[in-house]
């Protein structure tokens, strides 16, 4: 729904019929009405020219936003996204972050919308807002919901029987100039074959549940607006053993302790673990669906073929990443004199992540393997933004914004690998002290960008009638070239 103030590049307020250009606006209302692990599924089918597919089946999700069409072949058609100041093209950012805590989800689809970004907004720019204290008295809310995930089609019976694979196997063989029973794959005998099918999709999908539990408190007081929130999810997937848990907490305070200065704070910190599986490209699902046949027994460790058991799989490795994320910002704003204010703006995006890996002796067939790869990613900016907005000769508004920003992100890691393991890496020091540990460490290069920008926005407005936006933007990167480091 198009408001009529929407949230404009930097945070900035305007009145959405003297843009000029299209901000699409989706309430925070409408994000929640969707019961998603992922916010960003709620604009699906709602905003023309944006387009939202998921990539995964796994419990804790994917998915692909492009904002009018392509516009690269081969390189990041993703969006920018804006979470109350904080850029990253991150996508996964939307999966932590409580969709109940959204007051607006804002595109910019426009080159001139998105144009105060530069380059990094040039697959569009996705603003997201959260939400603050309004009520005089305290508001308590909570809600939770209880859903089930499986199978949009059922595709268990349209798999062949054996007795069913063996005559058109038998048909291919004459038909190609055999004669005589043709023979199994994996040099099977007919002997061989049980008397009953194999079910591999009764042993590999599930019925999953899902529960969600949010309790939220917001007030607001002369100088004071508090919103404080905490969220627990829990969603299995249909696959069995894929889940992912997700508990996430929000204390947001705005603070105006004169007329001409205020505070904000926007603060979150969330942990995801997600309990993974291979998926069909891994020797999942995938391979049930495809080169599984029904006489393959369920309780071997491989197929005639040779080929790897992914409920074997399933059981003797255990597959979990863990993620850490801190999403804080501060905001100082002084308006020393009418339709003038001065933001000075500071922000953190810190990330522990960790995949681990335990895999048992009988699904690598020699040793216990525990593997840790663990990646902290610290992302932080500053800007400062100068806004002057003046309506003169009665039909005629003017706005002008000029600001400079800064943002560096640092990638430190290690990969850790242990042979006859005795646990995760994570979950016990035991590990390093059994006497039979075999352990190599392999650090990452620290990998570390920096960005800094100059830009200024003029927007004049007459009458709804004539409107001009104006945009310039310098970037300097250490991404670009020696002797081209701006752009």
């Amino acid at each position: 729904l198009l408001e009529e103030v929407v949230v404009t590049a930097l945070g900035i307020e305007r009145n959405a019929k003297a843009l000029g250009y299209s901000v699409t606006q989706v309430g925070g209302e409408e994000v929640s009405e969707i019961k998603s692990t992922n916010a960003i599924n709620a604009l699906q089918g709602k905003i023309a020219g944006v387009q939202i597919t998921g990539n995964s089946t796994g419990a804790k999700g994917s998915t692909r936003v492009i904002i009018r069409g392509n516009s690269s072949l081969s390189g990041n058609n993703m969006p920018l996204y804006v979470i109350d100041g904080i850029q990253t093209t991150d996508a996964n950012v939307m999966r932590d972050i409580n969709p109940n805590d959204i007051e607006s989800i804002e595109i910019l689809k426009d080159a001139s919308a998105a144009a105060i970004y530069g380059s990094r907004g040039a697959n569009g720019v996705v603003l997201i807002t959260t939400k603050k204290g309004k009520t005089q008295k305290p508001k308590w809310n909570y809600n939770s919901n209880l859903g089930f995930s499986g199978l949009a089609v059922d595709i268990t019976d349209d798999n062949l029987t054996t007795s069913e694979w063996i005559q058109l196997n038998q048909e291919a063989w004459e038909n190609d100039g055999n004669v005589g029973r043709a023979p199994l794959p994996g040099g099977m005998s007919y002997d061989d074959l049980p008397a009953e099918d194999y079910d591999w999709f009764d042993a590999l999908l599930r019925t999953g549940i899902k529960q969600e539990h949010n309790l939220s408190v917001a007030f607001g007081k002369e100088k004071l607006d508090v919103y404080a929130s905490f969220n627990y999810l829990n969603t299995e997937s249909y696959q069995v053993g894929n889940n992912f848990e997700r508990l996430a907490g929000r204390l947001n305070l705005g603070y105006t302790p004169i007329k001409w200065f205020n505070v904000n704070l926007r603060s979150s910190l969330s942990q995801g673990l997600n309990n993974r599986v291979s998926q069909a490209w891994d020797g999942g699902l995938g391979t049930a669906e495809s080169t599984l046949l029904p006489f393959y027994s369920v309780d071997s460790f491989q197929y005639a073929t040779g080929q790897r058991n992914p409920l074997f799989k399933t059981n003797y490795l255990d597959w979990n990443t863990l993620e850490l994320r801190a999403i804080n910002n501060l905001t100082l704003a002084i308006t020393p004199v009418k339709n003038l204010q001065i933001k000075a703006f500071g922000g953190l995006d810190y990330m522990d992540l960790r995949d681990s890996r335990l895999e048992d002796s009988l699904w690598t067939l020699t040793d216990v393997f525990s593997k840790l790869d663990q990646k902290n990613i610290t992302n932080y900016m500053v800007n400062g933004t100068v806004d002057y907005r003046t309506d003169f000769w009665e039909n005629h508004t003017l706005s002008l914004l000029g600001g400079w920003e800064y943002q560096q992100s640092t990638t430190v890691g290690e990969y850790t690998e242990i042979k006859n393991a005795l646990g995760h890496i994570y979950n016990t020091m035991e590990v390093y002290d059994s006497p039979n540990a075999d352990t190599t460490v392999t650090e990452y290069d620290d990998n570390q960008w920096r960005f800094t920008s100059s830009l200024f926005r003029l927007n004049y407005n007459f009458k709804d009638k004539l409107i001009v936006n104006m945009n310039h933007r310098i970037d300097a990167s250490s991404k670009f070239g020696k002797d081209r480091k701006t752009g």
